[in-house]
């Protein structure tokens, strides 16, 4: 685990990376939008030609190398060349949170006899458009979303 960004930066430039080279952070129009959150995961934003910037969600290996979270992300949320980015730093700031402190969500239907769980989501927009999927095609059913932690 890190501390602080400082040491993120000089573990990755010290594996002879470079991540968070100048240069390599103007190329992509890149931003640091967080402080390390628990030790391992920080939010950037990269914004490429006439695009909107995006934020992607980080995680520093010991060996500080830097690795991009894979989340699936629904279309009205995403961003970026792939599709594969938040829209927005308190979507991904949300996502970052989770991943560091092992929260996921889950839905939860109420079928007539309490409430179990139907489906587990990673991040929250993709829970909160799952859950009104549900909301929609099962109408005689309640339907909620509970973060819990991960396993």
């Amino acid at each position: 685990m890190f501390k602080n960004m400082t040491e993120v930066k000089k573990a990755n430039k010290d594996a002879g990376h470079h991540f968070f080279d100048k240069s390599t952070m103007q190329f992509f129009d890149s931003r640091i939008e967080s402080r390390l959150i628990g030790g391992r995961v920080f939010v950037t934003s990269e914004q490429y030609e006439d695009e909107p910037r995006h934020y992607a969600v980080r995680s520093v290996n010991d060996d500080g190398t830097i690795d991009t979270a894979e989340v699936d992300i629904p279309a009205q949320f995403a961003a970026g060349p792939m599709g594969d980015k938040f829209k927005t730093f308190a979507d991904a700031r949300q996502y970052a949170d989770d991943l560091a402190h092992g929260y996921e969500y889950v839905i939860e239907g109420d079928y007539g006899s309490g409430y179990e769980i139907v489906t587990h989501e990673e991040c929250k927009p993709m829970a909160r458009e799952n859950l009104r999927r549900y909301k929609e095609n099962e109408l005689s059913a309640m339907f909620r979303v509970r973060r819990i932690k991960s396993n």
